[in-house]
């Protein structure tokens, strides 16, 4: 999963410092406290998986809203989907 959501962060670095997005990356304590809650409030039907219509919501809300930003294509989104997609049903899950 860390994988998936330093993914997601890569949508975003260009709003930040590299080596602010390395930092961020590099705390455990900020990973968890961060990146997991991203993945609940991502996964809107609480089923314990992020489909790709919820992933890209999440990405345009957190570049749109969070950091006044353009929002990725939903093609990017897709393939970042599909790229971390390991048993190939077309959505992720937390591990």
């Amino acid at each position: 999963m860390h994988s998936l959501f330093m993914e997601l962060y890569l949508f975003l670095i260009r709003m930040m410092s590299k080596e602010e997005f390395v930092k961020k990356l590099e705390d455990k304590q900020l990973f968890e406290q961060f990146f997991l809650p991203l993945f609940d409030q991502a996964d809107k039907n609480n089923n314990g998986f992020i489909e790709s219509s919820e992933l890209y919501d999440c990405i345009k809300s957190i570049a749109t809203e969070g950091f006044n930003k353009k929002a990725p294509s939903k093609e990017e989104v897709e393939k970042v989907l599909k790229e971390h997609d390991t048993n190939k049903d077309g959505k992720l899950s937390k591990e």
